[in-house]
């Protein structure tokens, strides 16, 4: 009677739970937790000229296993880790032989068993003396924060810890919240567990790809650790869970004496076929780079084989258990996963060893080895591994043939719409935790269920600082003048920061320049970046006497611009700022224009002592005196966004001076989604090429940010990552095409300009929109609004302007000789009388009134664009794939051109600014 209380009452608060966590879990397939997590060992280190208060993070090498191998979980598969003369400290010499002595060389059966809490920071941090412990040139270097770095902009925090963090989101470092010398120690990462998330993460691309195939309704739950089933007593906000006695009713894992810890790799709950328990084993992985024999590697595969079996057969028992009280007799089937086997030596393997292959078929319900062949899923049913993620149409008919082939073997009853959601309620609801690895000790229980915290969560991992071993040396040898080039995303702008921060520290005053209007975010966020972690640095009272930062822009190529400098003006007003010291001088995304490239030359000139680091993805634009670095490690996106970004790097079509990117990338915490593609086509759509012309695509991607979570302030779980906010989302469209982006009106209020369909879609579905237009845009306007009351106000010449003559030509400059080539002497002389008229008709006042309201416009203009860099307001930035240079957000919204020729500037300049997510909106004719 107890019991069916309890069922009474707790299940229905947890279904109501999965009905608002998954909408459509009686239709559809989902994964949880939705994306594999990989462990990246890490050792504390100081970034050189950084203060000692501000610890980092260092990429080490795993420790060693009896396999003395490691895997790349950046999609590659593992190679043999080379030695290292990486001297290691005491202590970590010592918890290593003190966690290995406990370990076996197989697998545990608890995932999180394998993290063992190191010592306290004081003492297993390295001993640093003025500069940075580098690792071999082999391995890599990823210098990450404690917390979170807030390059990739937007407020970043760190799994449940939000109200704790300081109310500056913005700096390089943030202070850990935990107190004692035991802060977020990184945790242990031993190469056996590199290459059980490679397998792992290789297993989860194949089977996403064949649960979009079938498309049926079920759960893929991976790496569910019994101790953390009905655990928690805590529920959400949005839904109550039953009390911690009502959920001891329940079947629990303790309730089974000999069984009661361990995991599944693999559970699916189908809908209508029950149960599937399923086994991953790694074996095979590494017999190229070990050189085993046929016979040796045999032997392997059947050890392996056995211990497989072993704990599929305790996982049937669990399972089992587990949902006896929902439906008596529900089938729970077996499953080996073993990749790097093919199923030519699993027979061999079975044929010679009688009583493991009497095992194996008993284990999965067959009676011949034959059939326990076919329904073991092995390498010759998956991708490629190294191409995992192409899953092709060849392989996705092996996998369904297999698939049908396991899930079919026996009948059982049919579980319920009740019954279902009751299972799914118990596994993935609140009472049960659903956590992903973390990066540090001591642990903090990260819980992931849905894309949108996948997401958010991945977006805060790639937040942190990362550097490579080349990037860590020349922060140490620091030469004056130095250009950064490379692809998007290989850390340029985090480069700047730190030298900034360095030069500061010296107590020197560093200038940041603009040097174009293309240039300006970027630069504002290097100085917003260098003044927010000078703040923190201060407010953590270290005493460091730093020097200032300084914005400067500087307008060189546009002639008659109202705010032209010229290089002189620019050269003395950067040399007055440093009388005592050197001038420090960074120029982001810069060096595009002769004018820049002569500033530097006349700063040289003026200054022999200049320090000067400047970036830009095109090589060729450096001047000769600067010292050239080329940096093409992909650190700043996920995998999935940077293979993205690499299609338009490799074509050489427009980009043909960009380095292409390094094979050997930083091990990644993980691959991320595959890009949401949407098409601009069907019903309510436009018949415009152009989706930025269309209302309903507005509408589809408000509907896809409203998906992920963007703006819920909602936290269903007290652990889960924070939920993605609209600061993190942008949306890019090409700046060559030229429909109207936000709404303007003239000096009496009537609007001139309508707001774009494309924003009202966003706009009517409650989304927060800021746009921000091009500045020709924005003062030409005015421009012409001017243009049309000079005409009505009595010009004495009254002619029509010469066709193709632009108005940004009519007020502030006379047009060149070049405009007018090909006129007549007759048409020339026209438009000198019309513009000398229409000048005369206007009174000083007048004029003064016209360009206040111009610069009225700019400064606006300006004040969004720093917002933008800053990431201020809690908006979705819409705005030209031009002024975000340098900028990144986690999740970035790409409407393509519909022009082939130019989909790669699409990917190159829009693709590149997306560090976790990506959602595409094409055209038909794409």
């Amino acid at each position: 009677m107890h019991q069916q209380a309890a069922v009474s009452s707790a299940p229905g608060t947890w279904r109501q739970f999965v009905t608002l966590t998954y909408p459509d879990v009686l239709t559809a397939t989902y994964c949880v937790p939705p994306l594999h997590f990989n462990r990246v060992p890490y050792q504390r280190v100081l970034v050189p000229g950084i203060p000692a208060d501000l610890p980092a993070l260092v990429k080490q090498t795993p420790a060693k296993t009896t396999t003395g191998h490691s895997a790349s979980p950046s999609g590659q598969p593992p190679a043999p880790i080379p030695p290292t003369n990486q001297p290691a400290s005491s202590s970590a010499q010592a918890q290593t032989h003190q966690i290995l002595s406990r370990r076996s060389a197989s697998k545990t059966s608890h995932p999180q068993a394998q993290w063992v809490p190191s010592q306290p920071a004081s003492n297993s941090a390295p001993q640093q003396t003025g500069t940075t412990t580098l690792l071999p040139v082999h391995s890599v270097t990823a210098v990450a924060a404690q917390t979170v770095s807030s390059l990739p902009l937007g407020p970043k925090s760190y799994n449940a810890q939000q109200a704790q963090l300081p109310s500056s989101n913005y700096s390089l470092w943030t202070t850990e919240p935990h107190t004692g010398a035991a802060t977020n120690t990184p945790a242990t990462v031993f190469h056996s567990d590199t290459s059980d998330d490679f397998c792992q993460q290789y297993l989860l691309y194949n089977l996403h790809a064949l649960a979009k195939h079938v498309a049926q309704v079920m759960f893929v739950l991976s790496s569910v650790n019994f101790q953390n089933y009905l655990n928690s007593g805590t529920a959400s906000s949005s839904s109550s869970s039953s009390s911690p006695s009502s959920s001891k009713s329940f079947p629990r894992p303790r309730d089974l004496q000999k069984d009661n810890r361990g995991d599944f790799d693999f559970l699916v709950v189908h809908r209508h076929r029950g149960l599937l328990v399923a086994e991953l084993k790694s074996v095979g992985m590494q017999r190229v780079h070990l050189q085993l024999s046929q016979v040796q590697d045999d032997v392997n595969v059947s050890k392996r084989l056995d211990r497989a079996v072993r704990q599929l057969e305790k996982g049937r028992r669990v399972a089992s258990h587990l949902v006896s009280d929902v439906e008596p007799g529900l089938p729970v089937r077996t499953a080996l996963f073993l990749p790097f086997v093919s199923r030519c030596q699993l027979l061999r393997v079975l044929t010679a060893g009688a009583p493991l292959a009497q095992k194996v078929c008993s284990c999965l319900c067959v009676s011949t080895i034959q059939e326990a062949a076919d329904m073991t899923l092995c390498s010759d049913d998956l991708s490629d591994p190294a191409d995992p993620w192409n899953v092709t149409a060849h392989v996705l008919s092996r996998l369904t043939s297999w698939w049908q082939r396991r899930m079919t073997s026996h009948a059982g009853p049919v579980l319920t719409d009740d019954q279902y959601l009751e299972i799914i309620g118990r596994f993935v609801g609140p009472a049960t935790t659903v956590s992903v690895h973390c990066a540090a000790t001591p642990r903090l229980t990260v819980e992931v269920r849905t894309q949108g915290e996948a997401v958010a969560e991945l977006g805060s991992r790639l937040a942190r600082l990362v550097l490579t071993p080349e990037q860590t040396d020349l922060l140490t040898r620091a030469p004056p003048l130095v250009f950064l080039t490379g692809p998007p995303g290989t850390g340029k702008t985090v480069m700047l920061v730190l030298m900034g921060l360095v030069w500061c520290h010296r107590g020197w005053n560093v200038q940041v320049v603009s040097v174009s209007d293309d240039s300006r975010a970027a630069s504002l966020l290097v100085c917003h970046q260098i003044r927010k972690t000078l703040g923190t640095t201060a407010a953590s009272g270290a005493g460091v006497s730093a020097g200032h930062v300084l914005f400067r822009s500087y307008q060189f190529c546009k002639a008659g611009h109202s705010e032209e400098t010229s290089v002189e003006t620019a050269v003395e007003e950067l040399i007055r700022a440093s009388p005592k010291h050197p001038v420090c001088v960074i120029m982001d995304e810069a060096i595009i224009s002769v004018q820049a490239k002569d500033l530097v030359d006349r700063l040289l000139q003026a200054d022999p002592n200049l320090h000067l680091w400047a970036a830009n993805i095109d090589k060729t634009v450096s001047v000769a005196k600067l010292q050239t670095e080329m940096m093409t490690r992909p650190l700043r996106s996920a995998p999935c966004v940077v293979r993205e970004i690499q299609r338009a790097v490799e074509s050489r079509h427009y980009y043909k001076q960009v380095v292409p990117y390094s094979t050997d990338a930083v091990p990644s915490p993980a691959d991320g989604f595959s890009p949401t593609v949407m098409w601009h086509q069907g019903t309510n759509h436009t018949d415009h090429h152009y989706p930025f012309s269309c209302q309903q695509c507005g509408v589809q991607v408000a509907a896809a940010l409203r998906h992920l979570g963007v703006g819920d302030p909602a936290r269903r779980v007290p652990n889960s990552p924070s939920p993605l906010q609209f600061r993190d989302v942008l949306i890019l469209r090409m700046r060559s095409f030229t429909e109207e982006e936000e709404e303007i009106y003239d000096p009496t209020g009537t609007l001139v300009s309508p707001v774009s369909p494309f924003v009202r879609g966003l706009r009517a579905e409650g989304i927060p929109v800021c746009v921000v237009e091009m500045l020709h845009r924005v003062e030409s306007i005015v421009d012409e609004e001017r243009w049309k009351k000079h005409h009505s106000g009595g010009c004495s010449v009254a002619v029509e302007p010469v066709e193709d003559f632009g108005l940004g030509d009519l007020f502030g400059v006379e047009p060149g000789e070049e405009k007018f080539e090909g006129k007549s002497d007759k048409e020339k002389e026209q438009w000198r009388l019309h513009y000398e008229q229409g000048c005369e008709v206007e009174s000083k006042e007048e004029g003064q009134r016209w360009e206040k309201q111009r610069q009225e416009r700019r400064n606006e203009w300006k004040t969004k664009l720093e917002d933008m860099a800053t990431s201020r307001l809690d908006h979705v930035i819409v705005t030209s794939d031009e002024f975000v240079q340098g900028l990144e957000r986690k999740v970035v919204v790409v409407l393509m051109a519909g022009i082939t020729e130019m989909k790669h500037m699409d990917r190159m300049k829009s693709i590149s600014r997306c560090t976790t997510h990506l959602i595409i909106v094409q055209s038909e004719e794409d």
